[in-house]
């Protein structure tokens, strides 16, 4: 029963943030305390790019250094969710013959930074985009015991499947219709002048549009905001071209 209650748990929450702290609660309870979710690959069903730690509650300092010597390509635990495809302990890595020596390090400086033993679990989407979990613990003594695997495996699922539907969710709810409107124009190579004849608004106000699009979708160009639009969903354009792009 207690499996059901966490899944409802997880299940019920109403935001990303929410499911993160739930699912995190309920690992604490297994032994680990500290989790961090991260995007390896690039995943254009969020409009997001591969980065470590996308959320974590992994010590902030071992993240900031960790993105800082660019770790992710190089991580045991990533090489692992990409080559082993189920979940693991980090204490088999050490014994993988495909991992160089000194990426094994990698390992040491993390337990130096409170991070002592650990799971790595692969979660796969469409596209091939791939997801990982690490799952820590404050000391190396917990014991290994691959029916609790079994369960954390079915639990960062259910957690995957929600915290991805609450971060997609939060894009649609987001963004108006006007913002809709000025979106899809520019997918058809409008430029703003043309957008403000299209939708009899001005040009300065077309450009408002622009500014809280760019804000809503953490977009840095208009193009980077369109293909998220439409890789979520959020416009269907008829033709999409690169902003300003002749026909």
């Amino acid at each position: 029963m207690f499996l059901e209650n966490y899944i409802e748990a997880i299940n019920s929450a109403e935001t990303a943030e929410d499911a993160f702290n739930t699912f995190k609660s309920i690992t604490t309870k297994y032994g680990y305390e500290k989790v961090v979710y991260t995007l390896i690959t690039d995943h254009p069903s969020l409009g997001m790019q591969k980065q470590a730690g996308l959320v974590s509650s992994y010590p902030e300092h071992w993240i900031k250094y960790y993105r800082e010597k660019e770790f992710l390509p190089r991580d045991p635990v990533v090489h692992g969710i990409l080559n082993y495809r189920v979940p693991f302990y980090w204490d088999h890595l050490k014994n993988d013959e495909n991992i160089n020596e000194p990426d094994l390090k990698i390992l040491d400086m993390g337990a130096e930074a409170g991070l002592k033993g650990g799971i790595g679990i692969p979660l796969f989407g469409l596209g091939g985009e791939v997801t990982g979990l690490g799952l820590a613990s404050d000391t190396n003594t917990i014991e290994k015991n691959y029916e609790t695997l079994s369960q954390l495996y079915l639990l960062a699922n259910v957690f995957h499947q929600k915290y991805r539907d609450l971060l997609s969710r939060k894009v649609h709810y987001n963004i108006t219709n006007k913002e809709k409107s000025v979106l899809a124009w520019a997918a058809e190579s409008k430029t703003d002048d043309e957008i403000g004849i299209l939708m009899n608004i001005s040009v300065n106000t077309v450009r408002y549009h622009w500014k809280n699009i760019f804000r809503k979708m953490e977009a840095y160009g208009r193009y980077v905001a369109i293909s998220k639009a439409i890789t979520m969903g959020i416009i269907e354009p008829r033709y999409v071209a690169m902003p300003y792009q002749k026909r």
